[in-house]
């Protein structure tokens, strides 16, 4: 006679942390369970669910394999049995309605049976040992490269206030005061270089929720830069356009867990050249809770609650956030809001348990402005950028019956439209000039505008995101090797129908030195799609006594397919593997060695793709007269269209390596049981990123000569030009030229707790290294633009880039006393190196271009000689020196504490010790202020019990 526990799905999680124990000794699965094997060999996972305070046992459990949807719920005697699973750490996930969701690491051994557990569940995990408030190493399960994962616990003692204060757990990064001010970027593993290679680094992590990815491909929020900037200048209002999804848009409170990769990700992850963040939403029943964040720059308040099961009736949850951020508060006319609506369904099973769905819909609105000041009479400068958004996943997965659950079908469908809006406004001042009219090539007669306006712009985009991936995923054993073989397909569409830049053509933004101007709707914008297929096999097992864990894949990517093999913007083929080597299982199973190494691409965004036209108004003649009847003005217009053709995706090699220590794989009494270590070294290398660069244009220009100027009517002009003379100008275009490099280390030691003191010690650190650059040679463009006399010839200078190294280490230290239910961390962080400096600058040109735009390259010895003296530029004494600042340690403290009633208090103290040191800069003149000030916030949650 055989035992079946019915499957299920998750019933979703609640906010509280959980508690589980081992036995003392192993038990051995009851009859019962044994004969609940499947016949695929693999022996199943079974024990007893309790009640942590109480001691009964726990009916309706709901028990999954992380990586899995599905699962089984626990019988009236708690008892449960999982499906087997291959030797080696696997995860499971406990969760049930008015307990803590309980996060447990189970080892399943080579040889032998498989131990059963028992779990202890726990309504709030501050009242019990074991509670996670730290990051997790190598404990996803999107990968095998380097990743961390990041769990609710932990999210709610760190009290961040968008997605991008968590990345502070990871090993390397350094702690920040929470903040809301400005657009937050990812950067997993490079240091912050050049606003482009940051920009580059962000577009290249992938953000997946909920499985489906995160897409700002369509983000068409720009502005035209003004040549007196920098080609890398941002427009006037908030945008991310170019770059990864504004993190702010996510709030904390809406993530159950987060995934980390660092390393190689899976095949399975595309799109992606810096790292991967995966990212799991609530879901499913949990009691009511209301949340209160408060800092002196911030106010959050959020609302959760789920009820159903999905097991025999359908789960909703559903959770609303709202956010007012004001940064500095001496400037009441800035600020930052976020609102977002996040609603969860997820199917009943089937009778047999092999088909579920979920349905997620969110919906978020964040304005990030500054509002016109009252005594802001004459300038009346005023911006915003208001984005808007609803995204919808539809995810599913299947097994058939008959096939001892070795094959599973999964499918993900998500689709989102925002609405995005940028506005900005400020006087303008300058000579009297040109309204320019003309969108093509063309000579007219155009009138005059005023010396002083008030512009006003409007930056209108509607990105519509599509993504669908069908996948399928078998499991067996070949010749004593244990397979996990996955294989997919996947589309991406990307578009923007929004109005695009508008303004007034008679009050147009700034510009000069004759470049035009014109609004531009983005439904003439092309859309972006890209078909990818992979395939993996991740196959375990014994090579020469050693345990062997490889996961190989290859993936493929058509961007704007023009056939199944060949793109408009290229194909990308990315071969990725990492290996993991027990090499002594027997007398050191819990030392493994690690190894990986891949490719990785990132197709370019909208922004670069298609950057539109740009205009020039060329004055003919210029005859100006007090009179308006009697003037008269001839203008060119020349049109460039700078959209490349032959685009193609940046991409990342990768490699790491390391040593990865697990003590709960070392034998009982073994005294580095309790230890957990990870060393990993990295190098990454990027080519081909895109940024932005300053391209040098000319124009022949004809000038009319005026034969005659009657009273009261415009000057008589003769038809034939009288001469034609070269303007020089200067305008922006999207360059795949960036290349940047960043290898490293890191390192995270976790000890086991110190009974008597119950506390335990964890360090993290890491050693980076980032070298980014512009492979495209400087050309001195201002001496043709800047000059109303261009010379006959200007330098053109090496590739010049920035160096930077930082090394840091975190000691936290974890206080538990759980029968008062209280967990206090504190935290010191040293900055031990931190220096950068600029790279490949010189005075000395490499080549010249002259007025007819050709280029002569210069041999070193030319370039010296004073047949060229005229083209050496001058550089600051200090451009060279290298900025090396002193160590730098700073302590952080945060408590959370369980209260009567269902409440719990968190508080955090980051800059403990207000340690906030001068430094002298070497380069250049002053000191800077290091440390960010002392800060610190609240928050209280509270929870109704017995809700269903």
């Amino acid at each position: 006679m055989s035992m079946r526990f019915p499957r299920a799905r998750a019933s979703g999680s609640v906010i509280l942390t959980v508690i589980a124990t081992s036995l003392a000794a192993p038990l051995q699965a009851s009859p019962a369970a044994l004969a609940a094997q499947p016949s695929s060999g693999l022996e199943p996972v079974c024990g007893v669910v309790r009640d942590g305070d109480t001691n009964e046992s726990l009916a309706g459990v709901f028990l999954r394999w992380d990586d899995e949807e599905g699962g089984v719920l626990s019988d009236r005697a708690g008892r449960f049995c999982l499906p087997g699973r291959q030797p080696g750490e696997h995860r499971l996930r406990v969760e049930t309605m008015g307990y803590a969701p309980l996060e447990r690491t189970v080892q399943i051994p080579r040889e032998g049976s498989v131990p059963e557990v028992e779990l202890r569940l726990a309504r709030r995990a501050l009242e019990l040992p074991g509670i996670q408030v730290l990051a997790e190493e190598g404990r996803g399960g999107g990968s095998a490269g380097s990743t961390s994962r990041i769990d609710r616990s932990a999210i709610e003692h760190l009290q961040a206030s968008s997605l991008a204060d968590i990345f502070q757990l990871l090993p390397g990064q350094i702690s920040t005061n929470p903040s809301l001010a400005g657009a937050r970027q990812p950067l997993l593993r490079q240091l912050p270089t050049t606003a482009a290679a940051g920009r580059a680094a962000a577009l290249g992590t992938a953000l997946v929720v909920d499985g489906a990815p995160l897409s700002n491909a369509a983000n068409l929020q720009t502005d035209l830069t003004i040549l007196n900037a920098g080609p890398e200048t941002p427009p006037p209002f908030s945008s991310t356009a170019g770059g990864a999804p504004d993190l702010r848009r996510i709030s904390p409170d809406e993530i159950e867990s987060l995934e980390v990769i660092r390393g190689i990700p899976s095949v399975r992850h595309g799109e992606v050249t810096a790292g991967a963040i995966l990212l799991r939403t609530r879901i499913g029943a949990r009691e009511p809770e209301v949340r209160t964040r408060l800092n002196p720059t911030l106010f959050d308040i959020s609302g959760t609650a789920g009820w159903g099961d999905g097991v025999e009736r359908s789960g909703w949850s559903a959770t609303v956030v709202y956010t007012s951020s004001q940064d500095d508060p001496r400037q009441p006319v800035e600020g930052f809001d976020r609102g977002t609506l996040n609603l969860a369904w997820r199917s009943p099973e089937l009778a047999d348990g092999t088909l579920r769905s979920s349905l997620r819909v969110q919906a978020f609105r964040t304005l990030d402005e500054r509002r016109r000041d009252p005594d802001d009479t004459r300038q009346q400068r005023e911006r915003r950028a208001l984005d808007r958004g609803v995204r919808g996943t539809f995810s599913g997965e299947w097994e058939p019956r008959g096939l001892d659950e070795r094959v599973r079908f999964t499918w993900t469908a998500s689709g989102s439209i925002e609405d995005q809006e940028g506005f900005f406004q400020s006087l303008v001042n300058r000579s009297i000039s040109p309204v320019a009219t003309a969108f093509s090539d063309t000579t007219m007669v155009a009138d005059y505008g005023p010396s002083e306006y008030l512009n006003q712009t409007t930056v209108h985009g509607r990105p519509v995101h599509g993504y669908v991936r069908a996948e399928a995923e078998a499991r067996g054993s070949v010749g004593g090797w244990r397979h996990r073989l996955r294989g997919g397909v996947e589309f991406r569409h990307d578009e923007n129908r929004g109005r695009g830049r508008q303004f007034d053509l008679a009050t147009p933004p700034r510009q000069n030195y004759s470049v035009g101007d014109r609004p531009r709707p983005y439904t003439e914008v092309p859309a972006l799609r890209i078909f990818s297929a992979y395939l993996e096999d991740r196959l375990s097992g014994l090579a020469l006594g050693r345990e062997v864990e490889l996961e190989a894949g290859l993936r493929f990517d058509n961007v704007n397919p023009r056939g199944l093999l060949s793109g408009q913007f290229g194909t990308e083929l990315q071969p990725r593997a990492n290996l993991q080597i027990v090499p002594a299982p027997e007398a050191l199973p819990a030392l493994a060695l690690r190894m990986g190494a891949g490719r990785l691409a990132k197709a370019p965004p909208l922004a670069y793709l298609f950057p539109g036209p740009r205009y020039f108004d060329l004055v003919n003649l210029n005859y100006y007269h007090p009179d308006p009847a009697q003037r008269l003005l001839i203008l060119t217009t020349r049109v460039i269209d700078p959209s490349s053709e032959g685009a193609r995706s940046f991409t990342t090699r990768k490699l790491e390596g390391g040593l990865s220590w697990r003590g709960a794989r070392s034998p009982v009494g073994h005294p580095l049981r309790g230890v957990d270590a990870h060393l990993t070294a990295f190098h990454e290398r990027t080519r081909g990123a895109y940024g932005w660069d300053r391209a040098l244009v000319s124009f022949p220009v004809e000038r009319f000569q005026i034969v005659d100027a009657p009273a009261g009517q415009p000057p008589v002009v003769v038809p034939d030009p009288a001469r034609a003379d070269t303007f020089f100008t200067a305008y922006d275009v999207p360059a795949p030229t960036w290349a940047y490099d960043t290898r490293g280390l890191e390192l995270t030691l976790d000890l086991p707790e110190w009974t008597a003191a119950r506390t335990s010690l964890s360090l993290t650190g890491g050693w980076f290294r980032t070298r980014a650059r512009n492979q495209a040679p400087t050309v001195d463009t201002w001496a043709f633009v800047g000059s109303s006399r261009p010379p006959e010839r200007a330098g053109v200078y090496p590739s010049t880039g920035t160096r930077r190294e930082r090394a840091t280490t975190t000691f936290h230290l974890i206080h538990r006393v759980p029968e008062v239910g209280l967990v206090l961390t504190g935290s010191i962080q040293t900055i031990w190196l931190d220096r950068d400096r600029a790279t490949g600058l010189t005075a000395y040109p490499e080549a010249f271009v002259d007025r007819a735009a050709r280029v002569t390259p210069l041999t070193p010895e030319e370039a010296r000689s004073e047949a060229f003296r005229d083209l050496r530029r001058t550089l600051p004494e200090t451009a060279g020196v290298e900025e090396r600042r002193p160590p730098l340690p700073m302590m952080n403290l945060r408590l959370s504490k369980a209260l009567p009633a269902g409440l719990e208090l968190s508080f955090f103290l980051n800059n403990a010790l207000s340690h906030r040191p001068l430094h002298e800069r070497r380069r250049g003149t002053g000191f800077e202020r290091r440390n960010p000030p002392l800060f610190f916030g609240a928050e209280v949650t509270g929870r109704v019990g017995g809700w269903r």
